[in-house]
């Protein structure tokens, strides 16, 4: 049985190296992979907070590439846990996300649809 700091470092340990990939290296296809990786790893764990992180994680990873509607759908499902969760900065980082999302999709009126729906 793993512990605790074992099971935190083999779900956030992708995490860096998907920044890494994307930032240092342009690969977005490696840090896709590695950020995919790190959220298998910490929806085991149960953490919400960490798995919503995560989803925006992946949210912001498709919004550099202007791929604005593959970054809809995670940081939505980051707004819902975030919302249970009760942790106000994956909220507003969710929330921010989510507007980048929106409003690359030319929804302009969405990012106010959802701070009021909350």
């Amino acid at each position: 049985m793993r512990g605790a700091h074992e099971t935190w470092v083999l779900a956030s340990a992708p995490t860096g190296l998907a920044w890494i990939a994307a930032g240092q290296q342009g690969d977005y296809g490696a840090a896709h992979a590695h950020f995919e990786e790190a959220l298998v790893a910490w929806r085991a764990t149960g953490d919400q907070v960490n798995v919503a992180i995560c989803l925006c994680n992946l949210a912001q990873l498709a919004w550099r590439q202007e791929q604005y509607e593959v970054a809809r759908a995670p940081s939505e499902e980051s707004l819902d846990l975030a919302r249970s969760s009760g942790d106000t900065r994956a909220l507003s980082q969710a929330l921010l996300l989510l507007r980048f999302a929106l409003m690359g999709q030319g929804d302009l009126a969405g990012p106010a649809r959802h701070w009021r729906s909350r």
